[in-house]
């Protein structure tokens, strides 16, 4: 084992890169927790006392640290600021208050220190981002809070001066029952951990957890920062603590960013001057800034990249459109792995069924002295590949187990960051020298690598994704081989200390980790990137859900190393998590060794990949041999192989849908258990993928009745058609009227399950489904796009609407307002089974959530106006479907 001594790292500084100071784990409470400890970074040519930004890190108040501090990498200490990082205890340790607390005293703290290091007492900004943007929020909302500041320190203030709160939660109430963030609700959400219970059982907590509950007019002034496409926390939170703060005559500027997501979207040098230049204002000004609450926009990843110009501070232009909804979309297939052997190889690239190659990037190959890049060898593989006309996928492989005949392999950590004090674990059975990968020294010189690499390669319309996977191979996955010939190994490196003195732990792997991503998201603005999903914890939970969930999250690619023939065939939480993500994100899987034996046949692996819905799968070099014209091994099986996996990979999603389903020409049942539903199907001729539409019929109707006449016009314009009877069918329980018709919850339960079934049907574009219904039909329809948002792309009603409160068969005013789903309401003038005032109220509704809707009343038709005005009603449809990107116009 490599291990350098440890510094001390309370009083005494180490002069890190870049002419600044670090002052590591400083405790900031007296005998306090394990997280009660800071960083400090000051400029070692300070002069004066300098202004402080303090940086809170997010990660769901149940994970995350103080490593990676953004202020940090972006370079404020190198502009005449003094910037900390703090780790806090997590929901995990203690519920709320004792994250605010935390943050406070660490606040004190610096405030009571100030002198010793040189920092102005009454120039201090906050900046975090998700739990860290909350927490902030709440430094800067509760500065005269005096129940949240306990312990040591009080006699000074724990105020500040600035907040800079990238897409932090602020009310959970309103977080939890927004439409596509319901499992927040949940006792076991990170919400929910935090306040030590669900949300809606504990309202009080949650508005004491709330900055908007503590809003007063000597607040700092904020900034406010949010994606529209965040999929994590609504950007509703921060819109509410804009118009409170605003209400309140409080400075705050909220800027939103088209197209990002929970963190991504957010590296674009107009973001970057607006934050900078708003602690300018504030933190080192002498000039009052005037108090201003504004509203401005940008769009994400559609910025130049830094230094490539100046553009006005503060002026935000909405571009035409992201680069990702204007580029080219990446082609998907199959890839070459490009073993060690077998890398330059160049007759695989004339192979028409192979996409592109994967090779693999050895830092220590790369960067063989610090700062001095060799990339010559990688570039004259590429250009065999992209001189033939194909793509390339790339991998930065940052450590491995060894048992490879690469040489680099063994050592894939450069020399000269092992003495610069990185710490290792030698693994003498392979020769290995494996990192702790949460070492903060082999950290900052992997991150400055991994930019290094973004450098290069971010945007190159050859390349098809970079895999970042951050601690590859340092996981169970590769220890086993290890620990086969070794089996002490794996001891050794639990009881390995980093140079900071930290041992592995769960929570360490999983916060590391996931910085790791953060940091790979960070760095690369254009070209997607790759995290497999090999990756556990040590004789601990997999954590591969957390990990996925995340990287999905951060607009990352997924997948898996190790495909064989039997892969996914079973049910698994696995399976379940890929499946549920395919909708989100494209897979990278990969052969778990050349065909034969164990794998299955190379067809078996290409329809394993097919069934978990892949889009790039890597495919061993031998295979690919023994698939391509006049190499010695060629053998035309595998050329069938290859041919038939270019075909469906990238082509079909996974398999989603339910079981138990029997489809018998157009009609269909399905049963599961007690629970049974049957009703009608129709495709259009051909492979698709097409549309769909679920079809609802009202009381008394019947999928054959009712969903046969409406599924054959539409049919005509390519939908695929899927109709069910519901509870108020003309046949349900012996002709008695039954109780749970209309929006029911068993009526809703056959529409979702409907929308599983489409979901299951190769035929069928996931992205572009309806739902029509009429009356009781209607009543199922909205009741759908209002409990499930995210499944329908538009809808359209007849004859429908809803009712004032719960309790009737029509959903009720409140339920949709969450509708989301584009809606066309037609409606008789003279309807005296639903009145036309119902359908009013939902338009009402709609209108006041901006969400887009048409509504025609057909003056002096009664309720059947599907029959009445048959062509009108099905031409409007066709209209509305076309308008909202289901169908191309006539």
């Amino acid at each position: 084992m490599k291990v350098i001594a440890l510094l001390s790292l309370l009083l005494v500084a180490a002069h890190g890169a870049d002419g600044v100071k670090e002052y590591r784990d400083l405790p900031y409470v007296t005998n306090g927790h394990e997280r009660h400890k800071l960083d400090l970074f000051l400029p070692e040519k300070a002069a004066g006392p300098l202004p402080l930004i303090i940086w809170v890190h997010g990660g769901g108040w149940q994970n995350g640290s103080k490593e990676g501090c953004p202020p940090l990498r972006n370079g404020y200490a190198g502009r005449g600021y003094a910037v900390a990082s703090i780790n806090y205890r997590l929901s995990g340790h203690a519920v709320f208050p004792a994250q605010i607390e935390d943050c406070k005293a660490a606040v004190r703290w610096l405030r009571a220190h100030a002198k010793q290091y040189g920092l102005n007492p009454d120039r201090f900004g906050v900046w975090g981002s998700s739990a860290g943007g909350h927490l902030v929020a709440l430094l800067g909302t509760t500065g005269d809070v005096k129940a949240f500041d306990v312990g040591e320190n009080l006699h000074v203030s724990s105020r500040v001066q600035a907040v800079c709160d990238y897409y932090g939660p602020t009310d959970f109430t309103v977080f939890v029952t927004t439409p596509g963030y319901e499992r927040h609700a949940n006792a076991d959400s990170p919400e929910g951990k935090l306040l030590g219970g669900a949300v809606m059982q504990n309202k009080e907590k949650a508005a004491r957890a709330n900055p908007i509950t503590f809003v007063s007019k000597d607040d700092p002034p904020f900034l406010i920062v949010h994606g529209d496409k965040d999929g994590t926390v609504p950007i509703n939170q921060s819109q509410l603590l804009f118009e409170a703060l605003k209400k309140t005559g409080v400075s705050v500027h909220f800027h939103t960013i088209k197209g990002a997501g929970h963190g991504q979207g957010f590296g674009g040098r107009e973001i970057e001057e607006m934050v900078s230049g708003f602690f300018d204002r504030h933190l080192k000004s002498n000039v009052a800034p005037a108090v201003v609450a504004k509203q401005t926009e940008s769009v994400a990843s559609a910025l130049p990249p830094a230094g490539a110009g100046k553009a006005p501070r503060g002026k935000f232009k909405a571009l035409p459109q992201p680069p990702s909804s204007s580029a080219p979309t990446m082609p998907t297939g199959l890839l070459y792995f490009a073993s060690y052997q077998q890398r330059d190889n160049p007759a695989p690239a004339s192979n028409p069924h192979i996409l592109g190659a994967l090779f693999t990037i050895y830092w220590s190959d790369v960067e063989k002295r610090e700062g001095v890049f060799d990339w010559s060898a990688l570039d004259r593989r590429i250009a065999t590949w992209t001189g033939a006309g194909k793509k390339v996928a790339l991998r930065i492989m940052w450590s491995s187990s060894g048992n490879w005949p690469e040489p680099a392999a063994k050592h894939p950590t450069p020399e000269f960051v092992l003495k610069a004090g990185a710490v290792t674990v030698r693994s003498e059975s392979s020769k290995t020298d494996v990192p702790l990968f949460w070492d903060p020294i082999y950290r900052k010189h992997a991150n400055r690598f991994l930019r290094e690499v973004a450098r290069k390669f971010d945007g190159d319309p050859n390349v098809l994704f970079v895999d970042v996977t951050p601690g590859a191979e340092t996981n169970p996955y590769r220890f086993r081989r290890i620990n086969v010939a070794e089996p002490g190994f794996k001891q050794l490196f639990l009881g390995a200390k980093a140079s900071d003195g930290r041992k592995y732990s769960h929570e360490l792997w999983l916060a590391t980790v996931k910085q790791g991503v953060d940091d790979a998201v960070a760095a690369f603005k254009k070209t997607p990137l790759l995290v497999t999903l090999n990756i556990g914890s040590l004789d601990g939970p997999e954590q591969f859900q957390a990990i996925g969930e995340h990287c999905v999250t951060r607009g990352c690619y997924v997948g898996q190393n190790g495909l064989n023939a039997r892969s996914y065939d079973a049910d698994s939480p696995r399976k379940a998590a890929f499946q549920r993500w395919n909708a989100k994100t494209r897979f990278y899987f990969e052969m778990v060794d050349a065909s034969g034996g164990g794998t299955g046949s190379l067809m078996d692996v290409m329809k394993a990949a097919e069934r978990i819905g892949c889009h790039y799968l890597g495919v061993y070099a031998v295979d690919v041999l023994r698939g391509t014209k006049g190499q010695p091994s060629y053998d035309p099986a595998f050329e069938t192989a290859l041919a038939y996996g270019a075909k469906v990979i990238g082509k079909t999603t996974a398999t989603t849908g339910p079981k138990n389903f029997t489809l018998d020409g157009e009609r269909w049942t399905y049963r599961d258990g007690g629970f049974e539903m049957s009703g009608i199907l129709l495709k259009p001729d051909g492979k698709g993928p097409f549309p769909a539409v679920l079809i609802s019929h009202g009381l008394g109707g019947s999928a054959e009745s009712f969903g046969m006449q409406k599924a054959r016009e539409f049919v005509k314009w390519g939908m695929v058609c899927i109709a069910p009877n519901y509870t108020h069918n003309r046949g349900a329980r012996g002709g008695q009227r039954p109780t749970d018709y209309g929006a029911s919850e068993e009526n809703l339960r056959r529409a979702k399950t409907c929308v599983g079934i489409l979901h299951s049907l190769p035929e069928v574009d996931r992205q572009r489904i309806a739902a029509y219904g009429h009356s009781m039909g209607g009543f199922v329809t909205i009741g759908l796009a209002a409990t499930a948002p995210d499944l329908l792309k538009a809808a359209a009603i007849t004859g429908s609407g809803v009712s004032p409160r719960t309790g009737f068969p029509a959903p009720a005013v409140e339920l949709a307002s969450k509708i989301r789903a584009p809606f066309l309401i037609l409606h008789g003038g003279n309807d005296p089974v639903v009145r036309p005032e119902q359908s009013t109220s939902l338009k009402d509704a709609l209108d006041r959530n901006r969400v887009p809707n048409d509504r025609r009343v057909f003056d002096g038709e009664g309720h059947p106006i599907d029959q009445s005005k048959r062509d009108e009603v099905f031409g409007l449809i066709r209209q509305w479907f076309s308008k909202h990107g289901l169908l191309k116009p006539k």
